[in-house]
């Protein structure tokens, strides 16, 4: 049985940018960053093939760690951005204080935005009220900002 939530990993094309827009996003850098695993056996027998030479940096937002990963052998084919309801698409989620104010931040940033943030209608159980916005990130993952009402940030 699992005993914690460890990380979720996201691939990226390139460690530098996706550094940086998780940085804006409020991520900072952890313990590893720009981690480079080349010429490594045990690494492609985790992966399933091989070589496999990576890049990694951990970022972390309180107890939530995201692996950034980039393959540098092989590379990955173009497959993102897959759209939401896509079998074996994720988001990440983040709670903040406006999302409107993180929208116009990061929209400032050159940050693209599936569409404006809106207000879930009051009327619909466990989420009336929240308001919510999707996004991307460099390589087109989503990520999704939302405020509810009843959370004091």
């Amino acid at each position: 049985m699992p005993v914690a939530f460890n990380h979720i990993g996201i691939t990226v094309s390139e460690m530098g940018s996706s550094i940086a827009f998780y940085e804006a996003l409020g991520f900072a850098t952890g313990e590893v960053r720009d981690l480079r695993i080349v010429d490594q056996e045990w690494m492609g027998r985790i992966v399933g093939f091989a070589p496999a030479d990576i890049v990694v940096s951990v970022m972390t937002m309180g107890q939530t760690n995201i692996e950034l990963i980039e393959y540098l052998e092989p590379k990955g084919g173009t497959t993102c951005p897959t759209d939401v309801n896509d079998v074996g698409s994720a988001h990440l989620g983040l709670e903040v204080a406006d999302v409107a104010a993180e929208h116009a931040r990061l929209s400032e940033l050159g940050v693209r935005f599936r569409n404006p943030p809106l207000t879930i209608p009051a009327d619909v159980p466990g989420f009336g009220g929240v308001e919510v916005v999707y996004g991307y990130d460099p390589d087109g993952n989503t990520f999704e900002m939302q405020t509810f009402p009843w959370t004091e940030l």
